[in-house]
């Protein structure tokens, strides 16, 4: 994108979030990280949202991660493209996972985030794979998990709405020892 036009978006941007009316907080807000197989339900932030969670960073299979490591343009474009792809935040079907592991928990940490919530599609094999381990470590590490298992598209609203529930009263419990 040229550079005049993302400043004119940016200061767009700015300008729109300046005027709009700050969000309303009916309690306390926990810091959450989102993780898992890419997001296809987009009621699904808005729902832990409004449930007093406030997603602060995301490691979802087609989010944040996927921006991160920009390619060197100090290499030859296809040396430059290949190591990109090759050694870029890891993704679960890479093995192994510790440099994933490691990136996951170095993002919590340096958002401190108050717990993680796990999105699985069901039958989505190298997340489903990799979340024992994944949450293993963040439990070790004093992060509480949320995994769900998911239905691909965007049913089982209800149930997501309940497991979010209880688990940001697990937070809230945790925080007032």
């Amino acid at each position: 994108m040229p550079k005049e036009e993302h400043t004119a978006l940016l200061e767009r941007l700015l300008q729109e979030i300046s005027q709009s009316p700050p969000a309303p907080r009916g309690g306390p807000q926990y810091r959450l990280m989102i993780n898992g197989s890419p997001l296809n339900n987009p009621e699904f932030i808005q729902t832990i949202e409004e449930l007093g969670g406030l997603v602060v960073i995301d490691e979802l299979c087609t989010g944040a991660r996927y921006f991160w490591d920009p390619v060197d343009a100090s290499l030859p474009p296809l040396e430059a493209l290949s190591m990109r792809y090759l050694y870029h935040f890891p993704c679960a079907r890479m093995y192994p996972s510790e440099e994933r592991f490691k990136r996951v928990i170095n993002l919590a940490k340096e958002y401190k985030v108050h717990g993680v919530i796990t999105q699985m599609i069901r039958y989505c094999t190298p997340y489903t794979r990799d979340q024992v381990l994944l949450q293993e470590k963040l439990e070790e590490e004093g992060i509480p998990v949320l995994s769900l298992d998911v239905e691909y598209g965007q049913g089982g609203v209800g149930a997501i709405r309940t497991r979010v529930q209880a688990f940001l009263e697990m937070l809230e419990g945790r925080s007032a020892r």
